[in-house]
């Protein structure tokens, strides 16, 4: 048994603006502490959905929860607020104590006697007495969250108690209850539907619902900051880029998420006891309330230039989480002080040493600690107090090295978008190939799940595990769920180096999987998803990865989903086919034609190649396996409806079929993916090849009345034909090549 702790976190979703800020606090801590982090990020208890019919099986993800237990964690972090927004105060106490003998913390919402770290209404009251003793407002409006979250009633009490203490009376009529969520907007309608007229003002209890109430504003001709005053709650990264910027209560959930994995680990070691912990909240004022964002005050003459643009910083900044975060605000203080100084003694030397450790503290990560925008507004601040103050004659250079700043900061900014939306195209590709190396090795297990963890381990997953049942479990939502005994590793991956265990070696108990893939044994911090479609359950995938990539690990789970399905529905054709002999020949035609195509469908292609490859008379001729992918079918969806996706799909089959010899083998062998064959006595015919299918699509696109391009990557690979060869041997070469010309595909579909 490992010496390192693990520590478990059940959070509400994964790829939401709250969860990333707790982890801003969380991760930095598992680091410091050396522990390993295990995120589960399942449901809401009895959640309701805005969609509720795509969220009808959102249920299958709890099941995450019931792999909890004293073996497999030494200590249990609860998002209460996020989970409990559904279920009763009883019904959630009750969900808590299944792992009472589990060291435990919860957050955001006292439950019963648990240890919690919380933040009361402080916030909030002052963000309604802000409105009410600056702005002279008495008709205040309040979104709070659901009904029965504690959260939401600590927030709706401070301003209740905000306006009794004002002596205004609550007007029932614009209160009103939302989800937490940006689809609370029904909520806001409500508000500015009263019987009393428009209110002055609206608190939300959170900043993502300001998000459906920006949007219901705009509906309504409302402008925020100036029709209506607008607050919001969390300062989370929302709050900044709304325009005008919000208002809100700076309560860091990434101060939550840090304190409490200290806390925790403390109480598990015995180096300290708990007691609940209310951090501190402020105010940040912005434009939404009426006030001018980062405008200039007096600066008091006890206080120096540079003692002002410090504070001023720190004021900008997020709450800074671990040693490393609070090191490097020191320096971005110290930085920006520096700079406010020198400008009022201008020297070009100096200026050129703090552009320069401007540079370093950007490359190392001081846009995550403080922000683009937040930056950018000190420059601002710098600029408005200093000018003033500046030596006689000095004030365009002084400008143009604030220019500098600016411009060095956007460079930085921009050359990162860049490589993330390389990094995110690259991920979404490797994503797209998961569903198709699962149906491509269909009759291969190990090779099917070497070439997923090659995959993820090109999309930059650190690490990562895949477990299935040995029959996949159907689960009703309100059934109970009975664990297995035990589960099967079916692969796993590390840095690259990838392991398939044999059959007889995969077992593993099921309160090991948590520690099953420390090997070699290092903290990490990893993320475990339910692999569920539907009523069925399938299995579990734990990843380690960047947080950057915590958005795909949803969009990994149900491509393994639809390939697991997509195999098992192909292994029930395979068994019918042989109990259903008289009817072979036609059911064998039907589940080897693509029906939107006409052309092979993957199983024809595999079927047909092969059979080409061992044909005598085919001996020592040049084989070219042709892989093709249909350019921006996403956004051909997107803008002008599936319809027309189908219609770019046909045409790509139709390009193929049209430039290739008419004994070539083409198929579809899988949404806009091709696979074609074709066999001559001709070398280094690749060319040829690759300029036909282009000009192909040329021409069908200059026939074609459509307002936009349907274009195709190619990737070819050749070979010798012989009988000792299977189109298997040569898939991922023609995959790597088709790789190489997708990058350079244009992103631009529309006809000129």
């Amino acid at each position: 048994m490992s010496d390192i702790l693990t520590i478990g976190f059940m959070i509400h979703q994964i790829d939401n603006e709250y969860t990333s800020e707790l982890l801003k606090g969380l991760i930095p801590a598992a680091k410091e502490l050396g522990i390993n982090l295990v995120i589960l990020p399942g449901q809401a208890l009895n959640g309701e959905y805005y969609d509720a019919v795509y969220a009808a099986y959102e249920y299958q993800n709890n099941i995450i929860y019931e792999y909890c237990s004293k073996d497999d964690l030494d200590g249990l972090i609860i998002s209460a607020g996020t989970l409990n927004s559904f279920v009763s105060e009883n019904t959630f106490k009750k969900f808590v104590d299944r792992y009472r003998d589990i060291p435990l913390i919860t957050l955001e919402s006292k439950v019963g006697d648990y240890p919690c770290i919380r933040y009361d209404g402080s916030g909030m009251y002052e963000a309604v007495s802000h409105l009410i003793q600056v702005h002279k407002l008495r008709r205040i409006g309040f979104v709070s969250g659901p009904k029965g979250n504690a959260d939401a009633y600590s927030r709706l009490s401070a301003y209740l108690k905000a306006l009794a203490d004002n002596g205004i009376a609550a007007d029932e009529s614009i209160i009103a209850y939302g989800n937490f969520s940006e689809y609370s907007m029904e909520a806001v309608n409500e508000i500015l539907s009263s019987k009393n007229g428009i209110p002055e003002a609206i608190c939300f209890a959170n900043d993502t619902m300001c998000i459906g109430g920006y949007k219901v504003l705009a509906e309504k001709g409302l402008v925020p900051g100036k029709d209506i005053l607008i607050t919001g709650y969390d300062d989370s990264e929302t709050a900044s880029v709304l325009e005008p910027p919000l208002t809100t209560v700076r309560s860091s959930a990434a101060k939550l998420g840090y304190t409490a994995l200290k806390m925790l680990c403390g109480m598990i070691k015995g180096t300290c006891s708990f007691s609940d912990t209310v951090p501190d909240s402020r105010l940040i004022i912005r434009g939404s309330c009426g006030c001018e964002s980062g405008s200039i005050k007096t600066i008091p003459e006890t206080v120096s230039l540079r003692e002002y643009t410090m504070d001023t910083v720190r004021k900008r900044a997020d709450e800074a989480c671990g040693t490393e975060s609070i090191k490097l605000l020191d320096n971005i203080c110290c930085l920006f002080g520096d700079a406010a100084e020198m400008c009022t003694d201008f020297s070009e030397k100096r200026a050129k040493e703090l552009l320069s450790r401007l540079g370093e503290l950007l490359e190392k990560g001081c846009l995550n600690v403080i922000g683009y925008v937040n930056l950018m507004s000190i420059i601002d601040c710098i600029e408005a107090a200093a000018i003033p103050k500046c030596k006689q004659g000095s004030e365009a250079q002084v400008q143009e090295f604030l220019r500098r700043m600016e411009r060095q900061i956007y460079s930085f900014d921009f050359h990162s978008l860049i490589a993330y939306d390389s990094d995110f195209n690259n991920t979404i590709f490797m994503l797209n190939n998961i569903a198709k190396d699962m149906t491509l090795y269909a009759d291969d297990e190990t090779d099917c799940f070497y070439s997923i963890f090659h995959k993820l381990s090109h999309m930059g997953i650190k690490s990562s595990s895949i477990f299935f049942y040995d029959e996949p479990v159907r689960h009703r939502k309100n059934s109970l769920w009975e664990m297995p005994e035990v589960i099967s590793l079916m692969g796993s991956q590390e840095e690259g180096w990838i392991d398939i265990p044999k059959k007889n070696n995969r077992k593993v108990p099921w309160k090991d999987i948590f520690r099953s893939n420390l090997v070699p044994d290092r903290p990490r911090i990893s993320v475990a998803n339910i692999i569920a479609s539907n009523e069925m359950q399938y299995g579990i995938f734990i990843c380690e990865a960047e947080p950057n990539k915590y958005r795909f690990i949803h969009s990994i789970v149900s491509q393994l989903c639809t390939s697991i399905r997509m195999n098992l529905l192909v292994r029930s054709l395979e068994s019918s086919l042989s109990e259903e002999k008289t009817h072979n020949a036609l059911l064998s035609e039907i589940s080897m034609t693509d029906e939107l195509t006409h052309i092979y469908n993957r199983r024809g292609f595999y079927y047909y190649a092969d059979q080409v490859l061992a044909n005598p008379t085919n001996k020592g001729k040049y084989a070219y396996l042709i892989f093709a992918d249909l350019n921006n079918l996403k956004k051909i969806n997107d803008i002008f409806g599936h319809e027309d996706g189908d219609y770019a799909i046909r045409q790509i089959a139709e390009v193929l079929t049209d430039a290739l010899a008419p004994k070539s083998i083409v198929s579809r062998i899988g949404g806009d993916e091709f696979a074609a064959l074709t066999v001559t006595d001709a070398a280094d015919y690749s060319e040829d090849i690759f300029r036909k299918i282009k000009h192909a699509a040329g021409i069908r696109n200059e026939l074609s009345e459509k307002p936009y391009n349907v274009t195709v990557s190619i990737g070819i690979h050749t070979f010798i034909c012989s009988e000792n060869v299977s189109i298997h041997d040569f898939l991922e070469l023609a995959d790597n090549a088709l790789y190489e010309d997708k990058q350079k595909k244009d992103p631009d579909i529309m006809k000129k």
